[in-house]
């Protein structure tokens, strides 16, 4: 058995989707794979100085002109082949870099529902190997997960952004757990309809401070109805 020095980093960049309905959340993120494959080294001497070079890369045995780890997400609903192609580099003493960037799409059961709109919703994405009988095991780094947030200015409203200091990470024999957390924006709730609210309900008082013998008082309460129901 054959412990492979891996290198994985995930950097995730943000939420694309998170369906409560569904149980899904899509992410937006890259993935930085690295091993050594002595198969692939080479004396850059015999070949006019060259350090490194560039080969196709894939988890499609068809597709590939190099040996991948099979690396992907156990509750997916897209894995990590869907992808885009990229290719690997591989340096002169049998060292791989393979670095995609691309979404995935996990299958997550939430927590944290019940302080809606002010909830934090966990997901879990386990990451393992997904051949049965293999002659390798992955060692995984300690720091594996990093965070980039997009700029303001390059994405439009998200209605859920990924809190990086409530992320866990959790390494079990060759599955690599790690529960993202997302927070909810809030504040669009607590304009468009807590603040509206409160506000409509302490209006309704304001029948109390009319006189009983007009019939204005009840077109108010009417008039507040409508404006309950129209917002």
């Amino acid at each position: 058995l054959v412990h492979i020095p891996h290198m994985l980093s995930i950097v995730l960049r943000s939420c694309f989707s998170l369906s409560r309905q569904k149980g899904t959340t899509e992410v937006f993120l890259g993935i930085d794979m690295g091993w050594k494959d002595e198969r692939l080294a080479w004396d850059p001497k015999e070949h006019g100085g060259c350090a490194f070079t560039n080969y196709k890369a894939s988890t499609d045995p068809e597709l590939t002109n190099i040996w991948v780890p099979s690396l992907d997400l156990a509750n997916r609903f897209d894995s990590l082949q869907n992808l885009p192609a990229a290719e690997g580099t591989v340096l002169f003493d049998g060292t791989v870099i393979w670095r995609r960037f691309g979404s995935i799409k996990g299958i997550c059961l939430f927590d944290g529902l019940e302080r809606f709109p002010y909830d934090e919703l966990a997901c879990p994405f386990y990451f393992e190997n997904t051949q049965t009988f293999t002659l390798y095991n992955f060692d995984y780094p300690e720091e594996v997960v990093h965070f980039f947030e997009l700029e303001a200015g390059e994405r439009k409203y998200q209605e859920f952004t990924v809190v990086p200091e409530h992320t866990r990470i959790k390494k079990k024999d060759q599955r690599l757990d790690i529960v993202f957390c997302f927070k909810r924006s809030s504040n669009f709730y607590t304009t468009k309809l807590i603040v509206p609210t409160i506000l409509f309900t302490i209006l309704t008082f304001g029948s109390f401070l009319l006189d009983q013998r007009v019939g204005e008082r009840l077109g108010f309460g009417m008039w507040m109805q409508m404006c309950q129901t129209c917002y």
